[in-house]
């Protein structure tokens, strides 16, 4: 025992003196995805200088550097003749034992769902790689046509643009090594046969453009040798088209390497285990692109990714009904691009040379205004990208400023707002109205627009000032004589939907220009810079910036118009509803016992009744409980029961007033022919003509038996009150 001490001592020094830590030889292992124990190869270690990207879903969502590292030593794999090494023994036998394509026609598909975790800075071996594919995946070559691979990109992108609900399908998006390709993520995946439980099979080529391979054009009838896992060669996930190639060409097989060993292969003999600032970035092998409203086919930004805790509203024409969070966030954009200073890397050089190069007004007077018919999509709750930014915008619109009087601000907004409320014959015209940042303003919808000089399709220039005012600007008294930087899209600059506007301040005003600042771009620089990547609760619902006054169903000109906007002042009635877009009054909605006499309690000033309750039916926590009690004190109704709910009729409403009034003596002068000399009610008629309450129906009826609407009750007490 001394002596086997004596040996275990010996060693440990040498260990310490040459530097090495000596620990027992136990393998590590790991359990994966299919429930295989796998021993891995602890002898195996790199270093990487950057993060490669796979956890998060990461590559289901766009190109990453791990699937560009990934991919290239299944390519290198092939290339470099290692592959012949692993061929199995059939094919051996059979003469298939080497790829049947030159290098330039070999590519590599991987599927970005079969990249699960990071590796991180810093050293890392088989134990990382496990991580990033938890499948004992081995290395499959499928000769497909050019025509084939094709397809097979289209069915792989088909669940893009990225989102929760698109997830599982958007495991098959591939990342690849030896080609580039684009995906139109605003073309529609032309869906056919279902496949799987989250794919379909493609019935035309309407997204994937292949665009090189190998640095040569693609050749839709050339043979290429895709280098891809057994899972794909037996069609797995959207992979029908890899099966179908496997079956039409015998070359096509299954190797007995293993895909974790491959590509480590590929770190040691060619990045000679060390990862690095080749694989800093994505290497521009797939592009998202987006066609805009005008056609142009924009390249979109894959790297930009941001998280939204609310659901921004822009679709089913949210932002041309009202303010929304999505357009107080967009106007916020612009308007903090302009106050922070970064405008001034993006004037013209015309401006440079000119000397406009900054904003002229004071950040006090600049603001932002945005058609909300230029905001066209939700961004949902969750990850999101210029792919969602380019669905809300789908328009290649720029910045511009544009000088402009307080009094020509106010008409702007007169007529952007001019075919409010925004239902389905009024949602073209709907589309001029502005969503804003640096400012407040009111829009009484039940005024009518003074509509002047037709001005488009779809507007009319304003003859005066009735719907719209300006509240504040910046927290400031809004000054109809002051000049303020009005930021806005070059769009309305020129003139767009109802912006004649901005068009002739623009005219006015040298120093009003287009700067080289894209939109959306803009956005985007704020979210980043501002919110930090991250849309949270002060963006959860419309700030408050832009009030709707009035009610939808009251117009001018409607014998009731006056009626309900002294009622609503009065606090006689709040409408019928306030949860949509709009609020309404219900004009025609008839009322009830309990309904007229709350209208004429609040009219009265709602004072509280000193009798006691008579009514053996009611309790105080009806809310017409004072009201009833109220009327009963006054000698307006009487009895033991209240029938609250029963209709009120055009002469019963007619008869509380008069009662209210002291029950004059008036004399009946048979007006109305359907008003007998006799009737309970023919003297509370007399006097309410006489007082001007009412003037009847027409010009001999007095229509008595009809339930009284409420667009007559809020006449009939106007009309009371105000004698």
């Amino acid at each position: 025992m001394k002596n086997t001490k004596r040996i275990f001592s010996i060693l440990l020094t040498l260990c310490l003196i040459l530097g090495t830590v000596c620990t027992p030889a136990f393998a590590t292992t790991f359990t994966d995805a299919h429930g295989n124990v796998i021993e891995l190869d602890d002898t195996l270690e790199a270093y990487s200088s950057v993060v490669l990207s796979g956890a998060d879903n990461a590559a289901r969502r766009g190109e990453t550097n791990l699937g560009d590292l990934w991919t290239d030593a299944l390519r290198w794999f092939v290339t470099s003749g290692k592959i012949n090494e692993y061929f199995d023994e059939d094919d051996v036998t059979a003469g298939n034992n080497s790829v049947a394509v030159d290098a330039d026609h070999v590519v590599a598909l991987w599927n970005g769902g079969n990249l699960r975790d990071d590796i991180a800075v810093g050293k890392f071996g088989a134990v990382e790689l496990a991580n990033v594919l938890p499948y004992p995946n081995k290395v499959a070559v499928v000769y497909m046509t050019g025509a084939q691979l094709v397809e097979a990109l289209e069915a792989a992108s088909q669940g893009l643009p990225y989102g929760d609900a698109t997830a599982d399908a958007c495991a098959s998006f591939m990342q690849v090594s030896g080609l580039k390709y684009t995906v139109n993520i605003s073309e529609t995946y032309d869906a056919g046969e279902a496949y799987g439980s989250h794919w379909y099979k493609a019935n035309s080529i309407k997204r994937v453009t292949v665009t090189e391979v190998n640095g040569k054009a693609f050749d839709a009838s050339a043979t290429y040798a895709v280098i891809t896992s057994n899972a794909n060669f037996n069609g797995m996930d959207s992979s029908y088209m890899f099966k179908a190639a496997v079956a039409e060409n015998e070359k096509s097989t299954i190797t007995t390497a293993v895909v974790r060993d491959v590509v480590w292969m590929y770190i040691d003999e060619v990045l000679e285990n060390i990862v690095g600032e080749a694989y800093a970035e994505p290497q521009n092998r797939i592009s998202m692109v987006f066609t805009d409203a005008h056609g142009n086919v924009v390249e979109l930004d894959g790297s930009q990714e941001a998280y939204s805790t609310v659901v921004l509203s822009g679709a089913d024409n949210a932002a041309r009904k009202a303010e929304t969070n999505l357009g107080d966030l967009w106007t916020d954009a612009m308007r903090w691009f302009v106050t922070s200073g970064k405008i001034s890397e993006y004037f013209d050089e015309d401006d440079v040379t000119a000397g406009n190069n900054s904003i002229a007004v004071e950040a006090e007077n600049v603001v932002a205004l945005w058609n909300g018919g230029n905001l066209r999509a939700d961004i949902a709750v969750g990850n999101f990208g210029a792919v969602a930014l380019a669905e809300v915008l789908p328009y290649p619109n720029k910045i511009a400023v544009v000088y402009m009087t307080g009094a020509q601000l106010l008409e702007a907004l007169e007529a952007a707002s001019q075919a409010l409320p925004c239902v389905d014959a009024t949602a073209d015209a709907c589309a001029s109205f502005m969503q804003v940042s640096g400012l407040k303003y009111t829009v009484n919808i039940s005024k009518t627009y003074d509509a002047g000089e037709t001005y488009g399709s779809n507007w009319f220039k304003a003859n005066s000032i009735k719907r719209v005012t300006i509240t504040e600007i910046n927290g400031k008294a809004f000054d109809a004589a002051a000049t303020y930087a009005v930021i806005t899209s070059n769009a309305n600059f020129n003139g767009m939907d109802s912006s004649y506007m901005f068009k002739a301040a623009a005219a006015e005003n040298e120093k009003s220009t287009i700067t080289n600042a894209v939109v959306r771009e803009v956005v985007w620089m704020y979210i980043d810079e501002v919110l930090g990547n991250v849309v949270g609760s002060d963006y959860t619902k419309a700030q408050g910036r832009i009030q709707l006054v009035g009610f939808a169903d009251v117009v001018e000109g409607k014998y009731y118009a006056e009626a309900v906007t002294w009622a609503l002042d009065k606090q006689i009635t709040n409408g019928t509803s306030d949860a949509a877009a709009y609020p309404t009054f219900s004009p025609n909605e008839t009322c009830t016992n309990a309904q007229i006499l709350t209208f004429m309690w609040r009219a009265a000033g709602s004072p509280t009744a000193e009798i006691e309750n008579p009514f053996t039916n009611l309790d105080d926590t009806k809310y017409y409980y004072q009201a009833a009690l109220w009327a009963a004190e006054k000698g307006m109704i009487s009895g033991t029961t209240f029938d609250a709910s029963a209709p009120c009729t055009r002469a019963m409403t007619v008869t509380y007033l008069w009662k209210l009034a002291g029950s004059p003596e008036t004399k009946v002068d048979n007006k109305f022919a359907d008003v007998a000399a006799d009737a309970s009610y023919a003297q509370a008629v007399a006097w309410a003509v006489e007082n001007g309450v009412t003037n009847g129906t027409g010009d001999t009826t007095f229509t008595p038996d009809a339930t009284c609407t409420r667009g007559q009750i809020v006449t009939f007490l106007m009309r009371y009150f105000n004698k």
